[in-house]
């Protein structure tokens, strides 16, 4: 089997996504400590954002739908930001067993059997 096409099929279903080596790069970035302490922080965020939001509902404070709004999409915003590199990863995994399938069925057909499952 070619692995270099079903790298390249992966790859090309993955419409707008980094290059490999950029996605080699993401996956890198998460296990530096760096990350690891921003993306923690950043977990937090949203329950901040309530407690902030909360408290000022029940010290009779007027909060505009406006302000409900913009909180939500900044903390849906650092959210997608942090968690981007897994979700491209997850994605990638997916693609690759598509292509992957789709290798295994093109060789089955050449032979004339029955397409195998990945892994199986």
């Amino acid at each position: 089997m070619n692995e270099d096409r079903i790298l390249t099929e992966a790859m090309a279903e993955m419409k707008n996504s980094p290059t490999l080596g950029e996605m080699l790069e993401l996956g890198d970035l998460k296990e530096q400590p760096g990350w690891k302490y921003l993306a923690e922080r950043m977990s937090r965020i949203r329950e901040a954002t309530m407690q902030t939001l909360s408290r000022k509902l029940l010290a009779g404070v007027k909060v505009s739908e406006e302000e409900i709004a913009y909180q939500r999409g900044y903390v849906r915003g650092v959210i997608d930001s942090f968690t981007y590199p897994e979700r491209l990863e997850k994605e990638f995994e997916r693609a690759a067993e598509r292509a992957y399938a789709r290798a295994q069925e093109r060789l089955s057909e050449e032979d004339g059997e029955e397409p195998t499952t990945p892994g199986g």
